[in-house]
């Protein structure tokens, strides 16, 4: 009888084991940390005759992940973010004819983006903000004259905040590809201090398109 109810309560065990696998969902760790490396292909919009997306800068940093669950998260950053506009047109003058007039910005950020993410098989969707402090810049135009613009005058708002949407595509382990776009909600420089002689009459605003290589540790 002894071995009969050793037999039954193994067997029993062991069919509630099975059925404990069958239901059980593997929670997701609380955080995931990794590196960000990449480029920004950059312009600023609302540039009289200058406003493609030419400027390329770098983009790189770290990036933690608040996991809720297997599907939702939360993300942070903190990057180094290069941004700006760089445009050549060729133009006509009176004075010396046909020329090249060249139009240069760079304006780097410590940029701190925070996103929502929804995985989906490989995929991973992301919306969100992010505030970006302007730690220095520079700016130049050619013209068919000497053009100085003074920093002093025309200088740049030193805060930026802006809207980002993207998606990653996990293709090897711990690594993803991410693409993003991501504009400015308020102008980085104002009309107040335009050099308005080479500038449209409204405000100016970063836009940016992301491409960028992540590795998530384990």
């Amino acid at each position: 009888m002894n071995r009969f109810a050793l037999a039954l309560f193994l067997f029993l065990f062991g069919r509630v084991g099975v059925q404990a696998q069958d239901y059980y969902i593997e929670q997701p760790r609380p955080f995931t940390g990794g590196i960000v490396v990449g480029t920004n292909i950059s312009k600023v919009d609302d540039i009289d005759d200058f406003s493609q997306f030419h400027k390329v800068g770098w983009n790189v940093g770290g990036i933690v992940h608040i996991n809720f669950t297997q599907q939702f998260n939360v993300a942070m950053e903190m990057l180094f973010s290069q941004k700006g506009d760089h445009e050549v047109n060729e133009s006509n003058s009176v004075a010396i004819g046909s020329y090249f007039a060249e139009y240069y910005l760079r304006l780097n950020y410590v940029e701190v983006p925070v996103t929502l993410h929804y995985k989906k098989a490989k995929w991973d969707y992301e919306w969100g903000l992010s505030y970006a402090r302007l730690i220095s810049s520079y700016e130049s135009i050619s013209l068919d004259q000497p053009v100085f613009l003074d920093p002093n005058l025309y200088y740049f708002n030193k805060d930026d905040y802006e809207m980002i949407f993207g998606a990653s595509y996990k293709f090897y382990k711990h690594y993803q590809i991410n693409m993003r776009y991501q504009f400015s909600l308020v102008p980085i420089r104002p009309l107040d201090r335009f050099p308005y002689s080479y500038y449209a009459y409204d405000g100016q605003q970063n836009s940016v398109v992301n491409i960028r290589l992540i590795y998530l540790f384990d």
